[in-house]
């Protein structure tokens, strides 16, 4: 045997005796743990990845899924907390937001709770192999930060319930729960592709895809920077389209819901049109109206309301105020996107 160890001694430039083999071989596979999580799969590659769909291996294949982080609630005390989101060799986080009383919740229990807002939405390539995605809260402190607990999601149970909007999830510490969640998921094709992303730019990828999956287009391929000018309009519009309450005389009492369309009427001559309902307009029913986008000269979220617009038009009667009020879609979406629209048309 010792002669066995005599062999693997070398002269310059080798190993110097068995020692420091063995603590270049663990220094060796320490590197290839690390950076293990950055190696590609064999899926990863096409022959291997229609193999291992074809026959079962994997269940689903590669897409974007864009989670609506809207609120996390029973949260132990206060300070400022974040979301990180990972999947495979994905790694994404939302911004740090303030986590203050619930009032409603100390009302009803007599014990102090506190809840974070968000209403942020973050994306996430989940590649073919993957199974499950997990998402961390995590603690911000003056010095440091530390994960208060996590959650474990089935790629497949998300993807069977039809990608579900506000569900609440558990997030856990030594099986225990020590708060909740609350996420909506967004199937987006992994050829819808945006670099430069914010909340706007989201929403017309959601509302991209639903039409594409509403008319059956499989192959629908988008990339915002290699679009022309027109075509990164088309693609705007898309931030657009959704149901919005309307206050007749701005009244609150006086609601009634329309679906909103930004439409090319003309050549370069854009509206904003409006149904009785979505379903009015996937069967061709004709428009109820609509407002010119060049005919606004305000857009500004209400002072007075979270969830209200208030719009300022004008037509060849005069100047007319108008009060919208938000449903699925976060109002500052809403206002953010008609704004920004209107300077892309001038």
């Amino acid at each position: 045997m010792w002669g066995f160890i005599e062999q693997l001694r070398t002269k310059a430039g080798g190993f110097i005796d068995l020692s420091s083999g063995i603590i270049c071989c663990a220094a060796f596979g320490s590197l290839l743990l690390i950076f293990r999580k950055y190696i590609p799969h064999p899926s990863e590659f096409f022959p291997f990845g229609w193999f291992f769909l074809k026959f079962g291996i994997h269940k689903h294949d590669n897409f974007n899924l864009l989670l609506d982080i809207l609120e996390g609630v029973d949260i132990p005390e206060t300070g400022k907390y974040s979301i990180r989101i990972k999947c495979g060799r994905e790694t994404d986080e939302s911004s740090t937001t303030i986590c203050l009383e619930d009032v409603n919740k100390f009302t009803n229990n007599l014990t102090k709770s506190f809840k974070c807002c968000w209403k942020e939405k973050r994306i996430i390539l989940v590649r073919q192999r993957e199974n499950y995605l997990f998402i961390e809260l995590i603690s911000h402190g003056t010095f440091t930060s530390s994960v208060i607990g996590e959650c474990r999601i089935s790629i497949m149970d998300i993807i069977d319930a039809k990608f579900p909007k506000k569900v609440t999830y558990n997030i856990q510490k030594d099986r225990k729960v020590v708060a909740k969640l609350l996420l909506s998921f967004y199937r987006i094709s992994a050829n819808i592709i945006v670099e430069d992303t914010n909340p706007v730019l989201f929403q017309a990828m959601i509302n991209l895809q639903t039409d594409a999956d509403i008319s059956g287009n499989k192959s629908i391929y988008a990339d915002f920077d290699k679009m022309s000018e027109k075509e990164q309009l088309i693609f705007f519009s898309k931030a657009l389209q959704g149901n919005l309450y309307y206050l007749e005389n701005g009244d609150k009492d006086k609601l009634r819901m329309f679906y909103f369309r930004a439409v090319e009427v003309t050549i370069n001559r854009w509206e904003w049109c409006y149904w009785a309902t979505e379903g009015d307009y996937l069967k061709g029913s004709s428009k109820l109206g609509g407002y010119p986008f060049l005919a606004m000269s305000v857009v500004i979220p209400d002072k007075t309301d979270r969830d209200q617009i208030y719009i300022k038009y004008h037509d060849l009667y005069g100047i007319h105020d108008l009060f919208f009020k938000a449903i699925e879609i976060d109002r500052d979406v809403w206002s953010e996107a008609i704004y920004e629209f209107i300077e892309r048309v001038s």
